[in-house]
């Protein structure tokens, strides 16, 4: 288990999440390429999703506007973030990264949230 949900599931953090995400996490589950790693981790992608929900709190998306975001598909990610008022976005997404923060909130890979936090 990946240290960021080692933390979530001990309580010394809150994992936010929205339907929409929940959907996409499950669809990249199930990619070809990803099933090694999870075989690796000895879980299933379905044991992976019911651990996902189970630890993070649902929340609803609102409507905001990023002008400046690279690929629009991931303003469901910022959108769920302003919904959970959350006080970090943790994300490989390399188009989140190069933000830096969305409302003052630092949008960080998970190497470097563990550094910082």
């Amino acid at each position: 288990m990946s240290p960021l949900l080692q933390r979530a599931e001990l309580g010394i953090l809150t994992l936010v999440t929205s339907e929409p995400i929940l959907a996409e996490l499950s669809q990249v589950l199930q990619y070809e390429k990803l099933q090694a790693k999870i075989r690796s981790l000895r879980t299933t992608p379905q044991e992976l999703m019911e651990l996902a929900q189970n630890l993070a709190e649902l929340h609803p998306t609102v409507e905001i506007s990023v002008p400046e975001l690279r690929d629009r598909k991931d303003i469901i990610v910022l959108a769920t973030a302003a919904a959970g008022n959350v006080d970090a976005i943790v994300t490989g997404d390399r188009d989140l990264l190069v933000l830096g923060e969305f409302l003052g909130v630092p949008i960080v890979s998970p190497r470097d949230f563990l550094n910082r936090y």
